[in-house]
């Protein structure tokens, strides 16, 4: 079971890698339409961007970015996961943040964001990080530069952001769309949160290297054993307020917050997609991939969460399916049947108990004595049965039509023994007052 779920997880990342590529192409095109805006003159404006868009150099950095987008991706693909992390402290979020692991992953995120910002900006016509000068033989190019830690600063921001909003966490939807119907409609809200999160960012930026950005900058010098033309610095606050380089970050910022978000949005599109498992094995090779198996799964949530929302499918629209459930094995026992009831009872005890015990924590923690008494409280029961028919439990929906479907079968698929039958009419009786 685990060596198949890898290789459908691995090519559902594949496809959405592959796909967020393709639509990324377009983004560049347009990319560089804005870059190189020249209203005043249109027909100079329409020539730069047609040569810029078929020159060999323009294409080697277009796959330089979409290198850098794929191994966003691949991050996501290692960092994604299912449970929602729960932090019961301020310093326990922070932590969460400053671990090890996810530190080396923020900065992962700002090393591709330097490296896509400076394809960007090779795109939009700042060319060579260094070129020969007449006052120096190599000299900086600190446009070049300062788009660069511009990426970088965006790296870091969304990596931080990424664990603080809990972005790695994947939400199966309630009801299954196809692909593109899931995805066309976010794309206006991507643009327009790319936007605002840019501006956000260069509201904080600009002071940033005013003030500490000659560190970076005679590092980078020192190390390439460069020199700084006299005549472009990045040094007052003059040069800083060029609109044409505010434009440029505020395009190539946008570009990049666009390209990593909607291929987050495609990859967790791709993820969440629900997949058929057979409920009774027909072929020898097919046991290890059976509805049965992956309910049980705990090696990987993912494949369990799509064993459950392949449940909910089957006891919703599938009938044929359902009456498999209650098929008996050679033995003359419900297996599929036991196996679906014990996981949907145990998840529903567990969503109780971890209930309980919160409203219990709560209860403790309020105030140790009052002069006034206290108002009245509902009791736990209450309290669970009205916070799990908010929430909308998934497993609800499940029971209840798993119920329906044993009362249409046990007519039929459940008249083998006396015994048989007690134990049909126990489990449907617990699950019933359950999830009723």
């Amino acid at each position: 079971m685990r060596s198949v779920c890898d290789s459908v997880y691995r090519w559902r990342s594949g496809a959405a890698i592959v796909w967020t590529c393709v639509l990324s192409c377009p983004a560049l095109v347009l990319y560089q339409l804005l870059a190189l805006c020249n209203p005043l003159h249109p027909f100079t404006w329409i020539q730069d961007w047609l040569s810029s868009v078929l020159s060999a150099r323009s294409f080697v950095f277009a796959c330089l970015y979409l290198l850098t987008l794929s191994n966003t991706l691949v991050i996501y693909s290692t960092t994604c996961a299912v449970v929602l992390p729960v932090y019961k402290t301020r310093l326990s979020v922070i932590w969460g943040v400053l671990r090890p692991p996810r530190l080396l992953v923020v900065a992962s995120y700002a090393l591709l964001g330097g490296g896509a910002s400076y394809c960007l900006a090779e795109l939009a016509g700042y060319h060579y990080l260094w070129s020969p000068h007449q006052s120096c033989r190599y000299c900086l190019n600190e446009y070049l530069f300062f788009h660069a830690a511009h990426g970088a600063f965006i790296g870091l921001r969304y990596g931080v952001r990424y664990y603080l909003l809990k972005e790695s966490f994947m939400v199966f939807p309630s009801i299954q769309q196809h692909k593109l119907f899931r995805l066309r409609g976010h794309v206006t809200s991507h643009v327009r949160e790319a936007l605002t999160r840019t501006l956000g960012g260069l509201r904080y930026f600009y002071p940033l290297y005013f003030l500490l950005g000659y560190y970076p900058r005679n590092r980078v010098i020192r190390l390439l054993g460069l020199q700084l033309r006299d005549d472009v610095r990045l040094t007052s606050l003059s040069s800083l307020m060029d609109l044409g380089l505010f434009t440029s970050l505020l395009v190539a910022g946008t570009t990049i917050h666009v390209g990593w978000s909607f291929g987050l949005r495609i990859f967790r599109t791709f993820q969440t997609q629900a997949v058929q498992f057979p409920v009774v094995a027909t072929f020898s090779g097919d046991r290890d991939r059976t509805l049965a198996v992956s309910l049980t799964s705990r090696a990987s949530p993912l494949v369990r969460c799509l064993g459950f929302l392949d449940l909910h499918q089957l006891a919703l629209h599938s009938h044929s399916r359902r009456a498999e459930v209650f098929s008996l094995d050679v033995d003359g026992n419900p297996e599929v049947w036991e196996v679906v009831s014990r996981e949907c009872l145990a998840l529903v005890h567990d969503l109780a108990s971890r209930l309980t015990a919160k409203e219990g924590g709560v209860s403790t923690a309020g105030p140790a004595s009052s002069s006034s008494p206290p108002p009245p409280r509902a009791s736990p029961s209450s309290s669970i049965s009205y916070l799990l028919t908010q929430r909308r439990v998934s497993s609800d929906v499940l029971g209840e039509g798993l119920a329906r479907a044993a009362g249409r079968c046990s007519g039929s698929s459940w008249s083998v023994s006396q015994d048989g039958q007690q134990r049909e009419d126990s489990t449907v009786v617990l699950l019933s007052s359950r999830f009723g």
